[in-house]
């Protein structure tokens, strides 16, 4: 299912799914029974829809996590990109958030469960939520509700480099 905000989304879509499979397996039996070319076509229609609307539903971006705990002191260090942005955690516990090449800011950062707290060096704070996907720890901006996350996965860890030989 596609995720929602809207008020009972969820059993809107249930209900809307299960019609449709019912329709199309009635289409589909009643097709076959009276060799009806039309209920077949319009009942298979049907069902190939059904597969390609879970099929997009499955590529959808997915949290597996929205609150991975504990999260191992050390376990984010490094660098994280999200497009042009990236984003250094130290382990001095301080951090630089950059766009391409430009600073955009900088301060300290603290872990609290699974809520990244940063502090700009004008004493701003923001913050943002650690969640797992697909195994991985991503970095993103708090959406607040889960139900209005816009499927913008964050920050993902650059891996680290390699030395050459």
């Amino acid at each position: 299912m596609f995720s929602t905000a809207f008020p009972f989304g969820y059993l809107i879509q249930f209900v809307v799914l299960v019609g449709a499979a019912v329709l199309a397996g009635t289409l589909l039996l009643l097709g076959w029974r009276r060799h009806d070319q039309r209920a077949l076509r319009t009942g298979a229609g049907i069902a190939v829809l059904l597969v390609a609307v879970e099929a997009a539903a499955a590529v959808q971006p997915s949290i597996d996590e929205w609150n991975p705990y504990p999260i191992a002191d050390g376990a984010l260090l490094g660098r994280w990109v999200d497009g042009p942005q990236s984003l250094e955690l130290r382990a001095d516990s301080t951090y630089a958030l950059r766009n391409g090449s430009r600073l955009v800011v900088s301060g300290r950062f603290h872990l609290f469960d699974w809520n990244l707290t940063y502090v700009g060096a004008s004493g701003a704070e923001e913050v943002w939520r650690v969640v797992e996907s697909g195994g991985e720890y991503r970095i993103m901006r708090n959406p607040g509700d889960p139900d209005m996350w816009d499927g913008n996965l964050g920050f993902h860890r650059l891996p680290a480099a390699r030395p050459r030989s």
